[in-house]
């Protein structure tokens, strides 16, 4: 199956460029076939703690995703944007959402690399064409990655944590005074997602928050976190 990726934010569209992009917009003239743009963006890996990788296409394009070499299998948390043949293989791809399956699917085509998306996500009908191996519900735990259903941003949104390392992507945008949550969904699921992730992490010894296209100190990402949720108002709660 062809494959066109939009050269605004990643996304990939099996079969035909679409007349517009329908995650950022782009035009169908701004859509390169796959095989073009793994000649135009290389996925580069730089270390971040332990096991951990971050992968990201260079010229930049889309979010980041991240490694883990499990004792058990190299797991990537989504998927970048393009195909790489000098990346190690994963066997394994969990992911936070929807929206960043990147190039999986050619992942998944030549080295049968095994999909993971909450069952929440999976029925939309920009995934309904993608083959998902793994419809998880709620949380689990597998190969030490924990996985926490978080909901509000997407209805399927999950979280993941390994050992001291906090997967995020892009539920919350930002690490100082521009820190905000991400605004697409249900606004006040979205904050409770925020307050289950400080439930989460609360007593936990974690280093390294890994966000969609950032790399910060945990303990600080946190304490913003705890300030921005105090700042926001209340959520109306409805008589009855």
């Amino acid at each position: 199956m062809s494959v066109f990726v939009c050269k605004g934010c990643g996304y990939n569209a099996p079969g035909h460029a679409p007349d517009f992009c329908p995650h950022c917009g782009m035009r169908a003239r701004g859509f390169l076939s796959a095989e073009i743009a793994s000649e135009t963006y290389a996925v580069q890996e730089g270390w971040v703690s332990g096991e951990v990788y971050r992968l990201r296409s260079e010229p930049r394009l889309g979010v980041s995703a991240y490694r883990i070499d499990t004792p058990q299998g190299r797991v990537w948390i989504d998927c970048p944007p393009v195909m790489d043949t000098t990346l190690a293989v994963p066997q394994s791809i969990l992911f936070t959402h929807r929206d960043f399956l990147g190039a999986a699917q050619q992942y998944q085509a030549q080295h049968r690399t095994q999909l993971w998306l909450h069952q929440a996500d999976a029925t939309h009908p920009l995934v309904t064409g993608t083959s998902i191996d793994q419809q998880f519900d709620g949380d689990f735990v597998w190969q030490g990655i924990e996985a926490f259903h978080l909901g509000g941003h997407t209805p399927g949104f999950t979280l993941y944590l390994y050992k001291d390392m906090l997967f995020v992507c892009d539920y919350v945008f930002g690490v100082d005074a521009e820190m905000k949550l991400n605004a697409f969904g249900n606004r006040h699921a979205i904050r409770a997602g925020a307050e289950r992730i400080l439930e989460i992490t609360a007593g936990r010894r974690i280093r390294k928050l890994c966000g969609y296209n950032y790399v910060t100190d945990f303990r600080r990402w946190r304490s913003n976190l705890q300030r921005l949720l105090k700042a926001l108002p209340e959520p109306v709660r409805r008589a009855g």
